[in-house]
């Protein structure tokens, strides 16, 4: 039993190295012929594509054998939404549209937001340690409005503190205070 977990492990550590190495080299335009002989050519250096004022990030995965798709940053998530600047944070809940529509000028401000809970995920650690695997958060969903026709663009992730012990529900009217993380591309809340 000990040797096949034993083997796992060389497996996902052999798995992970490999990754590396090819992240390591992705857009790289130095000679890569120092890396260990594999049996394969490197992978040639991705090359930006179209157009666009944003930083391009490389989108890549395990197995894929050619240039990988630029993902602009222009180009995600609320990105082609307003983003428009503040005055003075509003001392009154504010609605889910309205955070988003003001993320940057809302980014590190202690607000409380408004909504109805969308779904709900109770994070945890794996039970099995020996795995190696992070814990994840538990966190919750919020919009305006439970309508299937809503733009699901502005959908605000709220992320929960571990010692949160409060029963969600989606439906539900929620009444959230906590800090903002905003820009171009979207915002969340880290609740209190």
């Amino acid at each position: 039993m000990l040797s096949h977990k034993l083997k796992l492990v060389a497996a996902v550590l052999f798995t992970v190295a490999s990754v590396m190495v090819g992240v390591a080299t992705v857009g790289n335009s130095q000679d890569t012929s120092q890396i260990a002989d594999n049996g394969r050519p490197p992978p040639p250096p991705i090359q930006p594509q179209g157009g666009g004022s944003g930083s391009g990030v490389a989108v890549s995965g395990f197995g894929v054998t050619g240039p990988g798709k630029i993902v602009n940053a222009d180009d995600v998530g609320l990105s082609h939404y307003p983003d428009n600047p503040l005055q003075v944070v509003p001392p009154e809940a504010l609605t889910v549209k309205f955070v988003a529509e003001h993320r940057s000028a809302l980014n590190d401000k202690h607000v409380i937001v408004h909504g109805i809970v969308i779904n709900v995920r109770k994070g945890g650690c794996p039970s099995n340690p020996m795995m190696g695997m992070p814990c994840s958060a538990s966190y919750i969903i919020i919009a305006d409005t439970l309508s299937p026709d809503r733009d699901k663009n502005y959908d605000m992730m709220v992320f929960l503190p571990s010692e949160d012990t409060s029963a969600y529900q989606t439906g539900r009217d929620v009444k959230i205070s906590g800090t903002i993380s905003g820009n171009q591309s979207g915002a969340s809340i880290k609740k209190d």
